[in-house]
């Protein structure tokens, strides 16, 4: 991904995001974890959707939402807490995810 402005020009803000790498043979390839979590995403869809697998057994194989909720609640209370002159910041994750267990974590 590249971002382009008068300022400071084109820029790869990720490049590890997606980039074709040299083969060395004359040929390129795209790789990435951004093009290949998106190959993995439609690859998933499709299997569900053809009865291959279902969501139940991919739940511990992949990232989610649920996954994340854990993350992006630091990562809140984090910026909560440097607002705040760096208070703590109590996190209640259980009041976030419906039928999750209640974690409280001070940040």
């Amino acid at each position: 991904i590249e971002v382009v402005n008068e300022e400071e020009g084109i820029r790869q803000i990720n490049p590890y995001f997606s980039e074709f790498v040299d083969e060395f043979n004359g040929f390129y390839r795209f790789s990435g974890y951004g093009h290949e979590s998106v190959s993995t995403f439609i690859k998933d869809v499709s299997n569900i959707v053809s009865g291959k697998t279902t969501t139940k057994k991919l739940t511990n194989l992949r990232p989610s939402f649920r996954s994340a909720i854990v993350s992006a609640a630091v990562i809140d209370a984090a910026n909560q807490s440097l607002q705040k002159g760096f208070d703590w910041v109590d996190i209640n994750i259980g009041s976030k995810v419906k039928g999750s267990v209640s974690h409280h974590i001070s940040v």
